[in-house]
């Protein structure tokens, strides 16, 4: 994934302050208001008097013995400060006043119960968690508490609201317009309810199927609470739940390209979908079935991704983004198109549809216009992704999730991707159907097509002017253009193969081979295995030896030639050999597994030249993982790298020469200078046919092809430091000799 891919978390995230004060909907300035414990009452400012200086006064008609001890705050958002330990703690001579001013930086965080010494210690309940700190208090004349009048329900509730009216009177000319509900059974403690000039509020975040029994009293604007109250009782209903599927889809196929619709098949879908990418999501992903119709269930909904094939180019082709959401309780979804190309931010544009009570339980429909994610900078080139984000926790249902266009395409292509061979010259060709005229053109100079114009129905060649002469693939963008639609066609010329690798030259009668031309196998290869996302494939070399074309797409990937139908007992060898052809800097690695239990145990092949072959002769002393009496699999990982590299050549053998004995020395091989500086004669009285130097780890770092008596071989690009030169002649025969380098 771009990312991949790339994981987006909204967290909400609260100071627990308590029960008493979370239900209150807004910031309020508390300047005198009343808080009250039993038959206990006090009056609680908050305010900021002065930059910086945070100020709460609590009041009281009877004296307080003091601030409970117990009371501590955040300052500059670092916790464990004591109230009346703060230099700015006040407490007037009759002790019906306490004063703390609090210097910070930020609005302190008050977070434990707020106990005042009455002289008993009295619980008042945690601070208040709706504190408007913004400008200071100013003593008010209206001391006179307001008279509750009525409160009836209006309408009928829903499963999670209810709409209310509310009276009161007071002695100002004002209306009475804050009112506080309690309803101890469902822990709605002191929950503000806010009503416009004719008494009207909605009572949001009910449970469904419950029974309330609410208190209601009146709070006028200098905070005085009607002694008496108003009483009112309702339940709500069920919570929705879906039993229809969402309206079928009208637009036509040729103009849709759907992520996921029931109604939407073939080339009108995109391929290769994952509705459930492992992002990191707390999301449950599921699809459930009403009638024959498929939809997507969100459970614990707080963002999912959904990923396919790049539809390219939407912003071209389509208009419109389209998708049909039911929910109950959802306040809130936000649309990610993802795409694999453009500004590295662009899987943050998005566009947020929001839901409110009157969306819940039906299905509705949304159309996103495509011009809303393009004036956002997001190019719309290729989307290859889609991420939705809920508010969490809630439960959504998706259907119909297609981008679309009300211009129906009259230009139609025959294919969307196209391959021509390696060779200079090679062609292809592909259809257009239209009506109408039309354009076509190459992004690359290397592939022209037999016709840049025309009008009405054609067939185009497409022909690689020059022959591939890299060892990957390349690709050329095609655009045929007409009558108001664009359609891209992806051209891709094979890559030049390599010739074959280096013939070995050991003798049979010491080989046992699992994958190469010159041997006969020692063991059946059943396939070759992808363990994970290594993908092996035949190929033929330009000089018509067999091999294996190895692609990863990244460090990790792994895969093994296997043949557990007849296992390898290689106890009696000495090496391991292998031929490789990286098409970039990678690191290869090969690890032993056996029919018997087998721990990890990767050996570097070293240092690899990309774009030649590098021959490989690994001691098999390196696999200390197995015990190298019934090998299953011989396994091959890209660490560090992935790319594409060739491989043949993979056989064990004997090597009697080990260390620096040498059992043909009376062939009169020699190695000389010893210690030698940079330059290296190897003679021998046989034709010689490769000389391979080899570091103490066994790793080749030089290979040497030659059909002679004698060569200098330039030492000077290997680091000082003991090496083992293996000198291979033509009729088998081996010697290893040990020398120092300078």
């Amino acid at each position: 994934m771009k990312k991949i891919t790339r994981i987006f978390l909204l967290i909400a995230a609260m100071v627990a302050w308590g029960a008493a004060f979370s239900d209150v909907n807004a910031a309020q300035q508390y300047c005198h208001k009343t808080i009250s414990s039993g038959t206990n009452t006090i009056y609680l400012s908050c305010e900021t008097p002065s930059t910086g200086n945070y100020r709460i006064t609590i009041e009281s008609d009877v004296a307080m013995a003091n601030l409970s001890s117990g009371c501590y705050c955040n300052i500059n958002g670092v916790g464990g400060n004591q109230l009346i330990n703060l230099a700015g703690y006040k407490r007037s001579s009759d002790g019906k006043k306490i004063t703390i001013d609090i210097p910070s930086s930020s609005a302190p965080n008050l977070y434990t119960p707020l106990y005042v010494l009455m002289p008993g210690e009295v619980n008042f309940g945690t601070w208040p968690n709706d504190i408007d700190w913004t400008g200071t208090c100013t003593a008010s004349s209206d001391v006179t508490k307001p008279v509750m009048g009525t409160a009836t329900v209006v309408g009928s509730p829903t499963f999670n609201s209810v709409a209310l009216n509310l009276t009161a009177t007071d002695d100002v000319t004002s209306p009475v317009i804050n009112y506080i509900a309690n309803d101890a059974t469902n822990s709605i403690t002191n929950k503000a309810l806010v009503t416009d000039a004719s008494g009207n509020v909605t009572v949001t975040g009910l449970a469904a199927s419950t029974s309330y029994n609410l208190t209601i009293t009146a709070k006028d604007a200098a905070g005085n609470v009607s002694a008496n109250s108003a009483s009112i009782s309702f339940a709500t209903p069920a919570m929705p739940i879906l039993t229809t599927s969402a309206t079928a889809p009208t637009a036509p196929s040729t103009n849709v390209m759907s992520i996921f619709s029931n109604a939407y098949t073939g080339s009108a879908a995109v391929t290769n979908l994952n509705l459930n990418p492992g992002w990191g999501q707390a999301t449950v992903q599921s699809t459930i079935k009403i009638g024959s119709d498929d939809i997507l269930k969100y459970s614990n909904f707080n963002y999912q991704g959904t990923t396919f094939d790049h539809i390219y180019p939407v912003s071209t082709n389509m208009k419109y983004f389209h998708i049909d959401i039911w929910t109950a309780e959802e306040t809130s979804v936000a649309v990610y198109p993802i795409c694999w190309t453009g500004a590295a931010n662009e899987a943050e544009k998005f566009k947020t549809i929001a839901l409110t009570s009157a969306d819940y339980g039906t299905w509705k429909s949304y159309d996103i216009p495509l011009t809303d994610f393009t004036s956002q900078g997001l190019t719309m080139k290729d989307v290859y992704q889609l991420k939705l984000v809920g508010s969490g926790g809630k439960t959504v249902y998706f259907d119909n999730i297609y981008f679309w266009t009300d211009v129906t395409p009259t230009l139609t292509v025959s294919t969307a991707a196209l391959t021509v061979a390696q060779p200079a010259a090679s062609s292809n060709t592909f259809d257009i159907t239209t009506a109408s005229g039309w354009t076509v053109a190459s992004d690359q100079t290397w592939l022209t097509p037999s016709s840049t114009s025309g009008t009405g129905n054609a067939t185009i060649t497409l022909t690689a002017a020059t022959a591939n002469t890299a060892y990957a693939p390349r690709t050329a963008n095609v655009t045929i253009t007409g009558s108001g639609a664009t359609k891209t066609i992806v051209v891709t010329q094979n890559p030049l193969l390599p010739a074959s690798a280096p013939a070995p030259t050991v003798l049979a009668s010491k080989v046992k081979s699992i994958y190469s031309d010159a041997y006969t196998p020692a063991v059946t290869v059943t396939e070759f295995s992808n363990w994970w996302d290594m993908n092996f494939s035949d190929c033929t070399f330009a000089s018509g030896d067999n091999g294996k074309k190895v692609v990863t797409t990244e460090a990790g990937n792994c895969g093994s030639p296997t043949f557990v139908g007849t296992p390898l007992d290689v106890s009696g060898m000495t090496y391991l050999h292998v031929d490789v052809f990286p098409l970039s800097t990678m690191d290869i690695g090969l690890q032993f597994v056996t029919i018997t239990a087998t721990t990890a145990n990767w050996v570097s092949l070293g240092t690899l030249t990309a774009n030649q072959w590098n021959s490989k002769d690994i001691p098999l002393t390196l696999f200390t993982n197995a015990v190298k009496t019934d090998l299953k699999q011989v396994g091959f990982v890209t660490t560090g790298s992935f790319g594409t590299f060739y491989m043949d050549n993979l056989y064990f053998y004997k090597d009697a020469a080990t260390g620096i004995s040498n059992p043909v020395s009376d062939k009169g091989i020699s190695c000389y200078p010893n210690p030698v500086k940079d330059q290296l004669n190897v003679s021998a009285k046989t034709e010689i046919n490769q000389v391979i130097i080899r570091n103490l780890l066994g790793q080749s770092v030089k290979s040497i092809l030659m059909n002679g008596l004698t060569r200098t071989i330039d030492l000077s690009d290997i680091t000082s430091g003991n090496y083992f030169v293996t000198v291979k002649l033509a009729n088998g025969q081996l010697s290893t000799q040990k020398i120092l380098k300078l």
